[in-house]
């Protein structure tokens, strides 16, 4: 017998047949995440099918492969949630949003990072603990590169630019390393500057130090190397060097030859004449003896036509003649 077999109680005791034949309807409910318990007695048509309930918040168990790529034509992805986050493109312009706010921008001219401290972190994934982590950020004008410990609590500084502000690029100081590490720094080529600036220690344990205002010292276990190319030896030391004096010619000996807190001393004479010691030494002071004339200066040892304090202590033990053009380092 074809169609349905309904058995409903007329009455107490009473159990009433109703044949019929059965409806086909459509859905009228959605997918959810629990099952919902049906009253309808309608069947589902085959080429029919219940909506998706967009309302649902599943967590998902599974690994789902996208197959969709993202058009040329598409808006963009947006992730729904305390951070709204929202992924689109136009054209070749990837841009990244976080609560309406640009936080990255990938176009022709490269990835742009937007933030109060926008940073990039590289992590090495075959270094041992701790050792993999690297910075790159900027903040106040400021760029910054660093090493990190992997939970990013712990820094140590390598290279820091800093820019003056203004609409022109203008980088007003370099740093290298930093004053806990104090590590030590190789240059390979060459190297052009203006000057050198030497933090303002006394101390002369290892390379340059500043033994007072305007002078420059040479620890004893360090070693002054000057290479150059078609630029005189002269010009070098005065690139290298702040503080340069050219005294009146000599036209007879000098004993405690005032000549100031300077490093280059650029001097001549009108004969053979003897200088036996300069004003104003102190411990690990670092000078440069020129002669710009043409007649030999005499550096004296241990003449007592100096106050004592102001003689030269040569390495020698004896006067050393400096010829026209030459120099001496003392």
């Amino acid at each position: 017998m074809q169609g349905s077999r309904t058995c409903a109680p007329a009455a107490a005791g009473t159990l009433t047949t109703v044949l019929g034949a059965a409806l086909g309807g459509n859905p009228t409910a959605s997918v959810g995440l629990t099952a919902v318990n049906g009253t309808a007695t309608t069947y589902l048509r085959s080429d029919s099918a219940p909506a998706l309930s967009q309302a649902i918040i599943p967590t998902w168990t599974g690994q789902h492969a996208w197959t969709q790529t993202l058009l040329a034509a598409d808006s963009g992805y947006s992730f729904s949630g305390a951070t709204n986050m929202t992924f689109s493109r136009s054209g070749n312009t990837m841009v990244f949003t976080t609560a309406g706010t640009e936080r990255a921008r990938l176009d022709a001219n490269g990835l742009r990072i937007f933030g109060p401290l926008p940073a990039c972190i590289l992590i090495e994934t075959d270094a041992a603990a701790d050792e993999g982590a690297w910075r790159f950020s900027a903040n106040s004008r400021a760029a910054q590169h660093r090493a990190l410990n992997d939970a990013g609590t712990l820094a140590a500084d390598y290279l820091t630019a800093t820019r003056a502000a203004g609409a022109t690029p203008t980088i007003t100081a370099v740093s290298i390393g930093n004053s806990t590490d104090t590590p030590a720094t190789t240059c390979h080529g060459a190297f052009t500057a203006p000057r050198v600036i030497v933090s303002a220690s006394t101390v002369a344990t290892n390379g340059v130090y500043l033994p007072a205002a305007n002078a420059v010292g040479l620890s004893a276990n360090s070693t002054l190397t000057a290479r150059y190319t078609s630029t005189t030896f002269e010009t070098i030391l005065q690139t290298l060097f702040s503080g340069v004096t050219s005294p009146a010619q000599f036209t007879a000996n000098q004993n405690d030859l005032a000549v100031g807190n300077v490093t280059v001393v650029r001097a001549s004479s009108d004969a053979s004449r003897n200088v036996s010691g300069i004003a104003g030494g102190a411990a690990g002071r670092f000078l440069i003896f020129i002669n710009v004339g043409a007649q030999p200066i005499v550096l004296t040892n241990d003449d007592a036509a100096s106050t004592a304090a102001n003689r030269f202590l040569l390495a020698s033990g004896t006067s050393t003649t400096i010829q026209a053009g030459g120099a001496c380092i003392l």
